[in-house]
């Protein structure tokens, strides 16, 4: 049986190599002597200082220098995360064509075939230049066997990812995800139903 799908749902994005800095992290001293298990809540590639949250909510900062070469790897690639975060700006924007659309005044609904996607508009309003991005997208939308009769859904998800051009600082530019094939179905209005008034 042809599965129906109905309308975009959600949209999520990720931008890589954005690590999700939430993770406990095991931490090795510089000297291999301690280690300890941590959440990175900032790193300051700059400054090169790391504040982390202990299991126990307590927060410390030290220098990555303080930690093991791996370790220090891992804090530079979050604070590209950081620095990424706090400079990139995205704006979404829902791109929808009709492909057909049926009316069909004997059973009074109409039927649109839909393709759906999204347009990115993408900024860098930092000072350097983000090079070898990557966004992986997800995109959610809901799909019932048979929306007739049927009142439950589910979800569905196409998955998708875009390499982004090197933005410069101020430069900004415009992306477009893959399109997902959707059917929408709605009720006419009575009048254009048969024996409708």
């Amino acid at each position: 049986m042809k599965r129906s799908r109905l309308l975009t749902l959600l949209i999520g994005l990720w931008l890589v190599p954005a690590l999700c800095s939430a993770e406990w992290h095991t931490f090795t001293s510089a000297d291999g002597s301690k280690k300890l298990e941590a959440v990175v809540q900032d790193y300051n590639i700059d400054s090169g200082v790391a504040t982390l949250r202990l299991k126990d909510n307590r927060k410390i900062t030290a220098p990555a220098t303080a930690f093991s070469e791996a370790d220090q790897e891992h804090l530079e690639e979050i604070g590209l995360a950081f620095k990424l975060g706090r400079s990139l700006w995205v704006e979404f924007e829902d791109e929808e064509s009709v492909v057909s659309e049926k009316r069909n005044p004997t059973n009074g609904y109409q039927t649109m075939e839909l393709k759906n996607g999204y347009r990115l508009e993408v900024r860098n309003n930092g000072t350097v230049p983000f090079d070898g991005l990557i966004a992986e997208y997800q995109v959610f939308y809901g799909a019932y066997e048979n929306p007739f009769k049927d009142n439950e859904k589910t979800t569905q998800v196409h998955r998708g990812k875009i390499d982004l051009p090197v933005l410069q600082p101020r430069e900004e530019t415009v992306v477009k995800t893959d399109s997902v094939n959707l059917t929408s179905i709605k009720r006419l209005p009575l009048k254009e139903c048969v024996g409708g008034s």
